[in-house]
């Protein structure tokens, strides 16, 4: 069935269908003990909040990723914006552990859009697999895009490296009006207008 068709069911089957949807809804809320009362569960996992959008006056943490190192470092890393939108002031900021994410060290910020007023956006990272070696991508303003490396887990960073040129071979192709280097894992977006 495709967006442009809905069908609706009548009769018998669609009362069977609905109460079967009833019970599939019943069972994944209410868990089924031998006992009267079901004692709530223990969480099986720890939550630890890593960019918290109230921290210096952030409206939303978008575009999260992570990674892992050659040597089991984690690093999570995010778009801070001022506001919810896509052509916000943001900033980009990371976050390490070397313990396999049981403890966190502080944030720090990879790139700062806030202060310059510009669309810091889409940032990306790729871990080299069995190396410390990661590789930033990130963009300004959806027209720009830029590298940074690190080869030490991620503990210091290069010096930003503008590599628009890259794809600017592409665009008289393509004809795109912006581009953005992530979400994901060494995916390029073209917005072609």
């Amino acid at each position: 069935m495709s967006n442009r068709h809905i069908r609706i069911l009548k009769g018998k089957t669609a009362k069977i269908l609905t109460l079967l949807c009833a019970l599939f809804l019943l069972a994944s809320v209410v868990p089924f003990h031998s006992g009267n009362v079901a004692k709530a569960a223990a969480p099986f996992y720890d939550e630890t909040i890593l960019f918290e959008s109230t921290v210096d006056g952030y409206a939303q943490y978008r575009i999260p990723g992570v990674v892992v190192t050659g040597n089991g470092t984690v690093i999570t890393y995010t778009e801070a914006r001022k506001t919810t939108s896509d052509w916000a002031d943001i900033d980009i900021y990371m976050r390490r552990s070397v313990d396999g994410g049981n403890t966190w060290q502080t944030r720090v910020k990879l790139v700062d859009g806030v202060s310059t007023a510009n669309t810091i956006n889409n940032p990306v990272m790729i871990a080299e697999k069995n190396s410390g070696t990661v590789h930033f991508l990130y963009c300004k303003e959806y027209n720009q895009a830029y590298y940074r490396k690190s080869t030490d887990n991620g503990a210091t960073w290069s010096s930003p490296v503008e590599i628009t040129s890259v794809f600017n071979q592409f665009k008289s192709e393509l004809n795109w009006a912006a581009f953005a280097t992530g979400p994901g894992h060494g995916i390029f977006h073209f917005l072609v207008w």
